[in-house]
């Protein structure tokens, strides 16, 4: 039997600073944008982007490198920070656009229009990446539920693609621990629920879920489900919310349909107080009735919330180049797995812009406690 195995890694933020002034040697200061700054000689730049790794290091001899993180989160890889190896940083607490062009580092919109940079005695990489730690992601002291990291993390996707079911899921967890692996947690992707939006089991697929978990339970599994921000448009909770105004809309008013990689369909705006309600009201009874551990929040991406029709909602503005961006929005659920405040693949579901992940590992569960 085939075990496909998701290994949890962690995302360590690059601190990324320009180059400050000498007042500022050995602190920090605030730059407004767009701000430009000179490569040192023999200065190395990494950071924005981690997969981007190939294409670092940035220095003075780099031409034309540039990304934008307010438009592409590129695969969950983006960092707030660029850091150098003579100890230089820059941080951003928006999302922003960065270049890397014959011998210059330009800095150029964010949400915030402000970027901080520093210079950390010591004059190292290691130094350039503590300085950014001690200023804004020191150690909590806590960690996470610890059997996502003394255990795989294994993901039915691999197992089951869109044929998610209760026979092959205990199939496969029978598999896991008769061949010698630990129980660990198990996401159970796409599929197990009714519809996009209708966040049931599918009683075709799983004839009793409760059962099922209370088993996957007994065996040491803790089970996440997979989650999306997309609801079918012909769909009972679509009725429902739409009047609401819990979806993203188009320049008409009304729900914006969006396509996706499962098709076309209404995809719910979380800066909107009803969508917020009512997607927690559908996994705090996930939790309660089913015992499920904790979510993987999947297909948020930044591509979906910046569609030219989509109208704009307070908060949002309009760059330059005609599109939508607006601040972050969070939705957080107490579940057996939340420890910490994750910054999640979809904390961000209001049309536009993923805040650059911090010093978070992603294990995209929803968690309690999120910072405002």
């Amino acid at each position: 039997m085939k075990i496909a195995v998701v290994i949890v890694a962690s995302t360590i933020v690059a601190s990324f600073a320009f180059p400050a002034a000498p007042a500022e040697a050995a602190g920090h200061g605030s730059r407004t944008l767009p701000f430009v700054n000179r490569v040192i000689p023999g200065e190395s730049w990494f950071g924005g982007v981690v997969s981007c790794g190939l294409d670092m290091p940035w220095n003075a001899d780099t031409k034309g490198f540039r990304r934008d993180l307010r438009k592409e989160n590129y695969t969950n890889q983006t960092s707030p920070m660029l850091i150098s190896d003579k100890g230089r940083w820059i941080w951003c607490d928006d999302p922003f656009a960065f270049a890397f062009d014959g011998g210059e580092i330009v800095i150029e919109r964010s949400l915030s229009a402000l970027v901080e940079t520093g210079e950390a005695p010591g004059g190292t990489l290691r130094d350039a990446y503590l300085a950014v730690m001690r200023a804004h992601f020191q150690p909590e002291g806590a960690i996470p539920d610890q059997l996502l990291f003394t255990a795989p993390q294994y993901n039915t996707w691999i197992e089951l693609n869109y044929h998610q079911n209760q026979k092959d899921m205990m199939s496969y967890a029978r598999g896991i621990v008769d061949n010698g692996f630990p129980p660990g947690v198990v996401m159970i992707d796409d599929t197990w629920q009714t519809d996009y939006g209708v966040w049931r089991f599918d009683a075709a697929a799983f004839d009793d879920p409760k059962g099922m978990m209370d088993a996957l339970h007994k065996m040491g599994f803790k089970v996440s489900l997979w989650i999306c921000p997309f609801v079918s448009m012909d769909s009972r909770p679509y009725r429902a919310i739409a009047p609401k105004g819990a979806f993203c809309a188009g320049e008409d008013g009304s729900p914006e349909p969006v396509a996706w990689w499962n098709g076309k369909s209404a995809v719910l705006d979380l800066t909107s107080p009803a969508a917020v309600e009512w997607l927690k009201g559908e996994l705090d009874v996930l939790v309660r009735e089913y015992g499920v551990d904790g979510f993987k929040f999947d297909a948020a991406d930044v591509q979906f919330y910046t569609g030219k029709g989509m109208r704009l909602p307070a908060g949002c503005w309009l760059a330059d180049d005609g599109e939508v961006f607006t601040g972050p929005a969070r939705i957080t659920v107490k579940t057996p797995l939340s420890r910490l405040p994750y910054f999640t693949r979809a904390e961000c579901v209001g049309k536009g812009i993923f805040r650059p992940h911090r010093n978070r590992i992603l294990v995209k569960f929803v968690q309690s406690g999120g910072r405002r």
